[in-house]
C-alpha cells in the first residue's frame, strides 16, 4: 500500500514537471502590421453599344457598326488597351408579350495614361453609353509595394516578439509559425455621374487619388529561459 502511494505521487510530480516545462505553456502569439498609400496609376472604364427596336437583325448591325467605329478610335491611342465584353440580345415584355429588343455589347478600356483614356471615353460618349470607371493599382505597382511592405511588417513582427521576450526575461526566442496576408488597394468606382452622361467629347474629369496598401503579419513565438 505504502509503495503504490509512493508510485502515485511519484507520477504526479513527473506530471507537474511536464506541465511546467511543457513547450506550449511557452507560446505568444503576435500580429503586426504596415501600411503605405499609394497613387492609383490605372484606370478601367466600361462603355455600351446599346439599341432598341422592334428588329433584333437591325439593332445588331447598329450595334456591330458601333463597336467597329469605337474599336478604330481606341487602335488610334496606343497608350488605352480595348478588350471586348459581353455580347446581348434580350426581349422587353409588356403584358406577356414581347413588345421590343434590346442589344449590347461591352467594351472594357484600360490605361496608366489617365488623361489619354479620359480624353477617349469622352470622345466615344458620342455614340456609346458610360457604364462606369475605375481607379486602380496597377498589379506592377501592387506588387512591388506589397514585397516593400512585407519586409516593414516582418521587420515590425520581430520588434515585437523581442519586446516579449525581454518582458518575459526569456533568453531568445524562435518563430514557430507566421501567417503573411495582403489586403487594400481595392478599385475605386467613378460611376456616379458618368452613367448617361450627356453626349460629349470633352475629356471625362478623373482624379487619381490613393488606394491603401496594407500587409499583416500574425504568427507565434516560443519563448525559450
Amino acid at each position: 500500500m505504502a509503495l503504490a502511494l509512493l508510485l502515485a505521487c511519484a507520477a504526479a510530480a513527473a506530471d507537474d514537471a511536464k506541465k511546467e516545462h511543457d513547450p506550449q505553456h511557452d507560446l505568444v502569439s503576435l500580429q503586426a502590421e504596415a501600411s503605405r498609400e499609394v497613387d492609383n496609376d490605372q484606370a478601367l472604364a466600361v462603355l455600351t453599344a446599346e439599341a432598341r427596336g422592334d428588329n433584333p437583325a437591325a439593332l445588331a448591325e447598329q450595334v456591330n457598326a458601333r463597336m467597329a467605329a469605337a474599336l478604330k478610335a481606341v487602335k488610334a491611342v496606343p497608350a488605352v488597351r480595348a478588350r471586348s465584353g459581353g455580347y446581348r440580345t434580350n426581349p422587353t415584355y409588356s403584358k406577356g408579350r414581347v413588345e421590343s429588343w434590346v442589344v449590347s455589347q461591352e467594351l472594357r478600356l484600360e490605361s496608366s495614361d489617365l488623361p489619354a483614356l479620359a480624353k477617349l471615353v469622352g470622345e466615344l460618349q458620342q455614340s456609346l453609353l458610360v457604364q462606369g470607371m475605375q481607379l486602380r493599382l496597377s498589379p506592377a505597382l501592387r506588387r512591388s509595394t506589397e514585397e516593400a511592405l512585407m519586409a516593414e511588417a516582418i521587420a515590425a513582427f520581430q520588434a515585437r516578439a523581442e519586446l516579449v521576450r525581454k518582458a518575459m526575461k526569456a533568453s531568445r526566442y524562435g518563430v514557430r509559425t507566421m501567417n503573411i496576408g495582403t489586403s487594400g488597394g481595392l478599385v475605386v468606382p467613378l460611376s456616379q455621374g458618368l452613367r448617361g452622361a450627356s453626349l460629349s467629347a470633352a475629356p471625362v474629369a478623373l482624379e487619381a487619388g490613393t488606394s491603401t496598401v496594407q500587409v499583416s503579419v500574425s504568427g507565434t513565438i516560443q519563448l525559450e529561459p
